[in-house]
């Protein structure tokens, strides 16, 4: 089940999860060597065996990374390196639009679909150059959208094949380039060189031999291979614990009464990702999430199944009983109704108790109407052991999966910000960061 912040060790919701201790040590990944083909760049697997942790490195030699396209194993690295070797995030770089007028430019007029896209943080890239006379290229404003590629192909990948033309010619006018991602540049690619490492490669060879700066700016960190939602494990951020009248319905009342679909199994070290919770947790558990559960979403909490027959049986008169039950049912459906939700986790807690309280007084005064008002702490009772069980788990839910968003975003972040601090002597050739003060 899950805990408040303060426990020593965080308990999860599903019993049904198989958790295996693995070792604290990180895991082994391959390293690989960048090398430049004609008009193409290529890797070469590198014999040289090294312990160094590390996500691409910068030598006299060449430039190496190494390969975490696994993405379970490089996962599981990522949480050990996060815990085991923190750096200060404060020290994260950003962009600012105020200072970099040619984003500016593009973001205040990109066009209606591109301006669409932006708002949905959905992917796409573009490039622009400042010329050595202080004049902007715009590519001719040219977007590269993931819609346009082929199977296995990135945005970033038709840039990368410009900026090698670009090399390659024996004269150039630009200065610098302004390179625009939706998400930073991945850092593993099952099979192929990762963006940012041709991102990399290509700025130093670009600067080399025509003095130009590269610019890169991004408004999601991808980190390795995108969102980790679906490994990590159910933990809401606080246990969703009801008053009513006498009646404490907590945690263990929420696993035994509240029925949801199974989840696959989870193979995950908990004594590391504990802290990583630990560290989110107070962050976020007064912020607003989301609890989606209208038509148009599938819930893994479904709607209890009441036996109401059991109290229409005890009114007598034919057309008392038939206003009863059509009453009743349409408070069930009030009461257990399916709707998309914004709230804090205190404020989840209020409307579940509002939302029962009305709709106790709705039966209240049905029964006085009809006259059979000592029936009504029998159906209170009932309903109450349904509906706190059913509406503390999908809040529990609901919680859960935006503890997990979250964390997943603070882990892909980590590993981008790993890999800046690997290439943090690149500055004068390469800057490369987030891109705040974004507005659309």
């Amino acid at each position: 089940m899950s805990s408040s912040p303060g426990d020593s060790s965080l308990i999860l919701q599903n019993t049904n999860q198989t958790y295996i201790k693995n070792s604290r040590d990180p895991p082994n990944f391959r390293t690989y060597q960048v090398l430049k083909r004609k008009r193409y760049l290529s890797r070469s697997e590198s014999c040289e065996e090294t312990d160094e942790d590390f996500i691409l490195k910068i030598t006299d030699s060449g430039i190496f990374y190494k390969d975490y396209s696994n993405k379970i194993k490089s996962w599981k690295y990522l949480i050990y390196r996060t815990n085991y070797n923190y750096q200060d995030f404060k020290k994260y770089k950003y962009i600012s639009l105020k200072k970099n007028e040619i984003f500016k430019l593009f973001i205040n007029d990109p066009g209606k679909e591109t301006k669409k896209m932006l708002k949905l943080r959905k992917q796409l890239a573009f490039i622009c150059f400042r010329k050595k006379d202080g004049s902007f290229d715009m590519n001719d404003g040219k977007v590269y959208k993931k819609s346009d590629l082929g199977k296995e192909e990135h945005t970033e990948d038709k840039i990368f094949d410009l900026l090698l033309d670009i090399y390659h010619e024996d004269k150039c006018c630009y200065s610098e380039i302004y390179i625009f991602t939706t998400n930073s540049p991945c850092l593993a690619r099952p099979n192929h060189l990762p963006c940012m490492i041709q991102a990399v490669y290509i700025a130093i060879i670009l600067y080399k031999k025509h003095g130009i700066k590269t610019t890169i700016a991004y408004l999601e960190p991808w980190g390795f291979s995108g969102s980790y939602e679906n490994l990590l494990p159910e933990c809401s951020i606080k246990d969703c614990i009801y008053h009513f009248e006498s009646q404490k319905l907590g945690s263990k009342d929420i696993i035994h009464n509240s029925p949801q679909t199974a989840t696959k199994t989870i193979e995950v070290d908990m004594a590391l990702i504990n802290p990583i919770y630990k560290q989110i947790i107070p962050e976020i558990e007064n912020q607003t999430f989301p609890m989606e559960d209208s038509n148009k979403t599938k819930s893994k909490r479904p709607r209890p199944n009441l036996d109401l027959t059991q109290f229409c049986l005890k009114i007598s008169e034919p057309k008392k009983r038939e206003t009863f039950i059509k009453k009743l049912n349409e408070v069930k459906s009030d009461l257990f109704k399916k709707e998309d939700l914004d709230k804090t986790f205190g404020d989840f807690i209020s409307h579940g108790l509002e939302t029962f309280n009305k709709s106790m007084k709705k039966i209240y005064d049905l029964l006085i109407e009809i006259d059979y008002a000592n029936i009504y702490e029998e159906i209170q009772e009932y309903l109450k052991s349904f509906f706190f069980p059913w509406w503390a788990g999908k809040v529990e839910d609901a919680s859960s999966k935006f503890l997990k968003k979250q964390t997943s975003y603070f882990l892909q972040e980590s590993a981008f910000l790993h890999s800046l601090i690997d290439i943090k002597d690149t500055e004068h050739f390469l800057d490369i960061g987030y891109l705040e003060n974004f507005n659309i």
